[in-house]
């Protein structure tokens, strides 16, 4: 199994087994407040998929130098997959863990509008927004596209850490 594949499962599995934990304690519910931040600490479990994924790649290269440019397409590659792998989660997450999840978001985003000040129109344009989201499709794609952004400047840092320097020539 190629490495970017493996990678990017694992970092896939991982984001799914952090959010169940997410929605065990109550994030995802009574304290989507908190929730709604420390979501974004998957990424960290999507960053390390990709190093492991290059620098195993340099490892193993025998000699061939690994380019920043083959290190940014490795992280892309495993980032696409966990994203998919995101997505088909994240689906199965609303469809039969967390059904009732859109709803409470949908209620904590109305309230947090109404201590704002939010006209009504403007609530109900994010209602319809959120309703909008809340298909597969645009999961899929919302799920899968964050993830492959956010893990390509990861693949950029990656490449830029982790490319074999090149011998620079000194003779004259």
């Amino acid at each position: 199994m190629s490495h970017i594949v493996k990678y990017g499962a694992l970092a896939g599995i991982a984001v799914a087994i952090y959010a169940t934990v997410e929605f065990a304690i109550g994030l995802h519910g009574p304290y989507l407040s908190i929730g709604q931040y420390v979501g974004y600490l998957r990424y960290v479990l999507v960053s390390v998929g990709i190093y492991l994924a290059v620098k195993q790649a340099k490892d193993v290269s025998a000699g061939v130098p690994l380019t920043f440019w083959r290190a940014v397409g490795i992280g892309t590659g495993v980032a696409a997959i966990a994203g998919v792998v995101t997505s088909i989660y994240e689906w199965a997450y609303i469809q039969f863990i967390n059904p009732g999840f859109m709803q409470d978001y949908t209620n904590f985003m109305t309230d947090q509008m109404q201590e704002q000040g939010a006209s009504s129109e403007q609530i109900s344009q994010m209602t319809v927004q959120l309703e909008a989201f809340g298909t597969p499709v645009a999961q899929f794609v919302f799920y899968t596209g964050e993830t492959l952004i956010v893990g390509f400047i990861f693949s950029l840092i990656a490449g830029a850490l982790l490319k074999t320097k090149q011998p620079t020539n000194t003779t004259a």
